[in-house]
């Protein structure tokens, strides 16, 4: 189960690219692709489910080691650095004792992943929307790319903080059913 919910965080993930790779892609190359792509039929949604399942991991990745700084600084403010069993302590419990308390924590992290992923999406998405607005138009219309930039930048401004509440909220998820397995043990 645990692995079906990572191949569709990745699959998520790699559409939510679309918010940065699609006026990245028509400033660069007009439209011309994307009439190939609708001709192509099934063998090109085969292929581009690949391309959006790669893209989500290399985004996950990517957005994992860019955030890595803050997600310590959070687990130690919920863990501490000294005393008590520490978190990846903690974590291997729950997992090992309770089936329900890992399946609870399996999805607790795909919202992590995805919400930390997304503010890389809207982040990338303001910078690709900018530089598209800037580059002559290829025969097509975008919006405005300072209109769109704007609302990228505001979105990933709110799916950071969202990440941010969220990720907190798994450490203390951890924390908590971790204290109450070991009271029952």
């Amino acid at each position: 189960m645990a692995t079906t919910n990572l191949v569709v965080d990745y699959l998520v993930i790699g559409i939510g690219s679309l918010v940065w790779v699609f006026p990245a892609l028509v400033a660069l190359s007009g439209t011309q692709w994307l009439c190939s792509a609708v001709k192509a039929g099934a063998a090109g949604a085969v292929l581009v489910a690949g391309v959006v399942y790669v893209l989500g991991i290399c985004i996950s990745r990517i957005a994992d080691d860019v955030t890595g700084r803050w997600n310590d600084r959070m687990r130690d403010e919920v863990f501490g650095t000294s005393g008590g069993q520490p978190y990846h302590w903690q974590l291997n419990f729950v997992v090992a004792k309770s089936e329900s308390g890992s399946e609870y924590l399996s999805y607790r992290r795909s919202i992590v992943r995805i919400s930390r992923a997304c503010a890389l999406h809207f982040g990338l998405g303001a910078l690709a929307w900018a530089i598209a607005g800037c580059l002559p138009a290829r025969g097509v219309s975008l919006l405005p790319g300072a209109v769109c930039a704007a609302a990228c930048g505001g979105a990933c401004w709110v799916m950071t903080k969202a990440w941010k509440v969220v990720l907190k909220g798994y450490f203390h998820s951890v924390k908590d059913i971790y204290e109450h397995l070991s009271q029952t043990e």
